[in-house]
């Protein structure tokens, strides 16, 4: 039984130091999408997203199109990260209830 303990306190310590590793990552990230407004028959892109409560609409002027889809391919990874992120979160939920036996905040 101490053997299985080990492994799943060795698993809890990996899913941290990967939680961690998102978090970086997700900061480094830009967050929102992007959308193009059309005023007077032309398109202008801007970079959506919220703060708070407030949504942001943050003009992103006269980008070329290989910079606004590497802007794209770099929130999408973002999304990606998210995704991760919640899932390892529940992971560790789970295994501090299974090792501890209780919710453990750290």
């Amino acid at each position: 039984m101490r053997a299985l303990e080990g492994v799943l306190k060795e698993e809890l310590g990996r899913l941290r130091q990967l939680k961690k590793s998102y978090l970086r990552e997700i900061k480094k990230l830009s967050k929102g999408s992007i959308r193009e407004k059309k005023i007077k028959e032309k398109k202008y892109p801007y970079l959506v997203f919220r703060e708070g409560r407030q949504v942001v609409y943050e003009y992103l002027g006269k980008l070329p199109d290989l910079k606004l889809r590497q802007l794209g391919a770099e929130i999408e990874q973002r999304r990606k990260y998210v995704k991760l992120l919640r899932e390892v979160s529940r992971n560790i939920m789970r295994l501090e209830k299974i090792v501890y036996g209780r919710k453990r905040t750290i």
